[in-house]
């Protein structure tokens, strides 16, 4: 249950059974747990979009102000679930373990190489997200 809440979704469907090589597999990780989030709240923000314009006109008003505040509850129990997962995840880009043959690896993923041009796209991916998930 913990995965689904905090859409660790992605560890529930391996990818590497269809990835072909094995090199770079957290830059999958870090694109689903920052995307992810951002759709659901899009979805949720479309049906709230769609009820209010199909009922707006038939509603009291404190229908009305009674749906606003159950979506403002949703959003923010949402983004209190995912914020830790999300950060963990975005910080885990710059997180990076050098081993004693000079060459440098990411501590959550050691098929990622520190310093490479798709370690540097991630983090400034990363650094990105910083600011969408504070």
């Amino acid at each position: 249950i913990s995965a689904l809440t905090s859409l660790h979704v992605y560890e529930l469907f391996p990818t590497n059974c269809f990835v072909d090589h094995r090199t770079d597999l957290f830059i999958q990780k870090l694109l689903f747990q920052t995307i992810a989030p951002l759709a659901v709240i899009g979805v949720g923000w479309l049906c709230y979009v769609i009820r209010r314009w199909c009922r707006f006109s038939r509603l009291p008003k404190e229908k009305v102000e009674a749906m606003n505040n159950s979506t403002v509850f949703w959003f923010l129990l949402f983004t209190y679930m995912i914020f830790v997962p999300c950060s963990v995840v975005v910080m885990s880009v710059f997180n990076c373990r050098y081993l004693d043959s000079g060459i440098s690896f990411m501590f959550v993923d050691y098929t990622t190489k520190c310093g490479t041009p798709v370690h540097d796209l991630m983090k400034i991916y990363a650094l990105i997200f910083i600011f969408v998930y504070p």
